[in-house]
Parts: structure tokens; sequence; C-alpha cells
């Protein structure tokens, strides 16, 4: 009976490994970022887009993951994964959503298209203060660049001492239906 409580448990693990391996693995492509405009109602708390965008960049920058979005690095026409943030805010309460979404191949059409594979939130009260909602958004971008870095990191470390320092920059791909 314990034999095979183990045997699960490693299943279920594995399982998990597997799931992070497709929900956060870009090759060690950086993300462009995406912020939502905010409801009106935000200027109640002083809360601002900019805000939002200047934590959620700096907690980029400073992991290496922030592709501007005029720009992106060539590797071998793949397309930069976006991670999009929405805050809403109402009287009293907010949510805060960040979503990774990355081109993935849908298998019955044969098409690639971007999908949200990574998703993590959370409501609460503000309080009548926009310190709140904006720890919320550093804590919750840095539990982005923890889990992708744990899925990651090894491609990335083993990437540095495959490829040129520099790569070129180029126009990012643009897709039309």
């Amino acid at each position: 009976m314990i034999v095979l409580f183990f045997l699960l448990s490693l299943q279920s693990i594995e399982a998990k490994s597997d799931m992070a391996q497709f929900q956060l693995y870009t090759k060690c492509l950086g993300v462009h970022l995406r912020v939502e405009e905010l409801p009106n109602s935000a200027e109640r708390i002083r809360l601002t887009r900019n805000q939002i965008v200047r934590i959620v960049e700096d907690k980029l920058r400073a992991a290496k993951l922030l592709v501007p979005r005029e720009f992106t690095i060539e590797q071998g026409g793949d397309f930069h994964p976006i991670l999009y943030v929405v805050v809403n805010v109402s009287r009293t309460a907010f949510s805060l959503g960040i979503e990774l979404r990355k081109v993935v191949l849908d298998n019955y059409s044969e098409q690639e298209e971007y999908a949200v594979t990574w998703r993590i939130g959370v409501l609460g009260v503000h309080g009548f203060r926009n310190q709140f909602v904006l720890r919320m958004v550093d804590k919750y971008t840095g539990v982005f660049v923890d889990e992708w870095t744990k899925v990651n990191r090894s491609y990335c470390l083993e990437k540095e001492t495959t490829l040129p320092k520099q790569a070129p920059i180029i126009q990012p791909p643009v897709r039309t239906r």
C-alpha cells in the first residue's frame, strides 16, 4: 500500500513538472509586457497604469526578462511571449490578474496562436489606498519571475554558453489574418 502511494506521488510530481514546463517554458525568450488600461474607479485611490507598468518593468528588467515591445531578438522566427497584467478596481475592492501568453500549436487546426498558458491572480480590498494594490502587483510579478526562472534556468544557462552575447535586433514579425 505504501509503495503504491509513493508511486502515485511520484507520478503526480512528474505531471506537475510537465505542466509547469508547458505553462512557462519559453526557450529563454524574454517577454513583452501588456498592461491594460485601468477603470475610472482607480482614480479614487490614485492608482495609475504608469505605476503598475513601472513596478512590473522593474521586476522583469531585474530578471533580464523584459523585451521592449518595439523590438524583438531574432530567435529562429520565435514570437516572444506576452506578460499580460490587468487590474480592476471597484469602490472598495480590486482584482489583479497576471497571465503568460505564448504561441502554441493547435494540433487540430495546425495553426500557431497566442494562448494563456500560465495565470495567477488575487482579489482583495484596497482600503482606499493604492499601495496595497501596488504591493500585490510587485508580489505576484515576483511569483511569475520565480516560477519562470525555475522552468527556464537550465536552458538559459546552456544557451549563454552557446550563443553570442549580442543577438541582432529586428522589428517584430506581424501576423495577419
